[in-house]
């Protein structure tokens, strides 16, 4: 079996750390946060919650596209769910909200996703 998936030059977290003081300019910053919305808002659409959103999982394309890689710990809602509970976080912990650092049991998925997305911010 074969995957072919489109070329990304690098990943945001290589990119972070070239940059001066570790940080991007705030109109560059903005762009990819808003790529990266829109990229949890499709995902989230189809039930599914990456609960691992950190630099190191965001890619870019050689035309400045922001894609979201490394599904690995993400979880897809049961198509029946009445809400966005999760029972695991396995993200990075210094990506992970106050409920899964404290240990709750439940929490809410897409919440976890737009924590790490603040936090990536």
């Amino acid at each position: 079996m074969y995957m072919v998936l489109e070329y990304c030059v690098g990943g945001l977290q290589d990119m972070l750390e070239s940059t001066p003081l570790n940080k991007f300019p705030l109109w560059q910053a903005h762009g990819y946060f808003c790529q990266l919305i829109d990229g949890l808002e499709y995902l989230h659409s189809k039930g599914i919650i990456h609960k691992d959103i950190k630099p190191g999982n965001l890619l870019l394309t050689l035309d400045g596209t922001l894609k979201i890689s490394d599904l690995g710990v993400a979880e897809a809602l049961d198509m029946f769910a009445e809400d966005d509970t999760c029972t695991s976080g396995q993200g990075s912990p210094a990506f992970q909200p106050p409920e899964i650092a404290n240990g709750h049991e439940k929490f809410s998925g897409f919440k976890v996703d737009i924590w790490s997305s603040g936090v990536t911010l």
